[in-house]
């Protein structure tokens, strides 16, 4: 498994290869390489293009859509033009992402 993640400087990408090499450590889905990528200015889709090129799926976090539902989505659908499979995963603020992948002594 390969987890990217795109951030805009050098320092946010350090702080994040940090962060994420503690968590994946624990992980219980076995050997994830990590690839934090800077994006300077570069557009999002781009690198999103490019980082999933070769994929055989791509898992994306989305927000809970609000009010205007079918305008979210749209765009949701217009930034995974030309990806492979994608799944959307609804992200949450009071469930961490480590909650849901790693494994811990009960």
């Amino acid at each position: 498994m390969y987890l990217k993640l795109a951030v805009k400087t050098e320092e946010a990408a350090r702080d994040a290869r940090a962060s994420i090499a503690d968590m994946t450590r624990e992980l219980r889905i076995g050997k994830v390489h990590v690839d934090v990528i800077v994006a300077g200015s570069r557009p999002f889709r781009e690198i999103l293009l490019e980082a999933s090129a070769g994929a055989d799926i791509v898992f994306r976090g989305m927000a809970k859509p609000g009010e205007s539902f079918r305008e979210y989505y749209e765009g949701l659908q217009r930034m995974s033009e030309g990806l492979p499979t994608t799944a959307f995963v609804l992200a949450t603020d009071t469930l961490r992402f480590s909650e849901v992948l790693v494994e811990r002594a009960q």
